[in-house]
């Protein structure tokens, strides 16, 4: 897997959801941030949640896929504030 991917592998696994949830709700409230957002959100959509071929069991992890669709969530909700 890509380098950014593990990053987000990493991270939706070692940080609790409160922090994970402050992370993303900051990004997605800066204005000058809104590229970075919607970039965020088409690569997790795409590289992390929808990932059909799991290389290993990280990969199938719930943990995982439910903060990754909580950080799409929050990212996509700014969008309508």
């Amino acid at each position: 897997r890509t380098f950014l991917v593990k990053i987000f592998y990493n991270l939706f696994l070692k940080i609790d959801d409160s922090t994970l949830k402050e992370i993303f709700q900051r990004v997605a409230s800066t204005e000058k941030l809104s590229f970075m957002k919607d970039a965020f959100r088409l690569f997790l959509s795409h590289f992390v949640l929808k990932n059909n071929r799991p290389v290993d069991e990280q990969e199938n992890n719930p943990t995982i896929r439910r903060r990754c669709q909580t950080a799409i969530d929050i990212l996509t909700s700014s969008n309508n504030i």
